[in-house]
């Protein structure tokens, strides 16, 4: 089995991250979190795989039934929930020919956080980042 060739994250702009920067993701990344996996394409089932996201990571193995409530590190939380689809297709006309587009993403599997951990990664639904707010008790605005 060959391994994975590319493990160094980039920014959505392209630029190689630092070290430090990799290295700080990294962490973030290994935070626990809590929530419920749902395995949309074989309700009930159980799920097993392997995850490796840093090239200074080990390989770990992952086996979750689908409903349950898991433990597991946020990177790969954000695994299950961002990278885990398929694409729909459908046609459309331009210029006088059918093009084959991406209509759809069908999710295969998610992982819903029982805890709000990751303030600072909010997008909406179309992928725009959100302005979030961190509520102290106690503390007057």
């Amino acid at each position: 089995m060959s391994s994975p060739k590319n493990l160094t994250p980039k920014q959505s702009t392209g630029k190689k991250l630092t070290p430090e920067e990799v290295e700080k993701m990294r962490v973030k990344d290994r935070t626990l979190v809590r929530g419920k996996f749902h395995f949309h394409e074989c309700p009930g089932g159980l799920m097993q795989f392997p995850f490796k996201k840093y090239a200074a990571d080990s390989m770990e193995w992952y086996k979750m039934a689908d409903g349950e409530v898991h433990t597991i590190p946020l990177g790969v939380a954000k695994h299950l929930t961002d990278n885990c689809w398929y694409p729909e297709y459908s046609y459309r006309r331009s210029e006088g020919q059918d093009l084959q587009c991406i209509t759809k993403k069908i999710p295969r599997m998610s992982f819903q956080s029982m805890e709000f951990s990751d303030y600072d990664d909010i997008r909406d639904s179309s992928g725009e980042r959100v302005n979030t707010a961190v509520y102290y008790p106690g503390r007057s605005v």
